[in-house]
């Protein structure tokens, strides 16, 4: 929830996004008071509880977003966030943004995974995303059709 780590309105935020929506985020980041989180919370934790139960069962769950209603790089981590904070290992969280992605598209054969003869633009983060998915945020350098673009190229533009 972005009003409980306005954080996320960060330099690379500011970097990537037109001042307006920028400006949109930080103003709902700070309409909800911190005396409304636990009531927010008790309103997505059975949706989170439904995600686990459903991962945990055998099923599928797709990480998705709420674009252009929020920003599609927030909105996105958010969501892969909630899903750890739910009871997903990182690991089953990163399945939902790849694999299983690439599986409810019809590309399972092309994309989702690094495997020899599929395509791979590829993101690096500093940090394991394995280990806590907030690290996957944590984004360094992107090759994309074998283009490789530091942080620092990608801010520049």
């Amino acid at each position: 929830m972005l009003a409980r780590d306005p954080s996320r309105i960060d330099d690379r935020f500011r970097a990537l996004f037109p001042e307006s929506i920028v400006r949109g985020m930080e103003a709902q980041a700070k309409s909800i008071p911190p005396a409304d989180f636990d009531r927010l919370m008790n309103v997505w934790r059975p949706m989170g509880e439904l995600v686990r139960k459903v991962v945990k069962g055998g099923g599928v769950v797709i990480a998705g977003t709420d674009s252009p209603i929020f920003p599609y790089a927030l909105a996105y981590h958010t969501e892969l966030e909630i899903f750890q904070q739910s009871g997903l290992t990182p690991f089953e969280v990163l399945q939902t943004a790849t694999t299983r992605a690439a599986e409810a598209l019809g590309e399972g054969a092309n994309l989702g995974s690094i495997e020899a003869g599929k395509l791979a633009d590829l993101v690096i983060v500093t940090d394991d995303p394995l280990v806590d998915v907030k690290n996957a945020r944590k984004v360094r350098t992107v090759i994309k059709n074998g283009e490789v673009h530091t942080l620092e190229d990608l801010l520049k533009r």
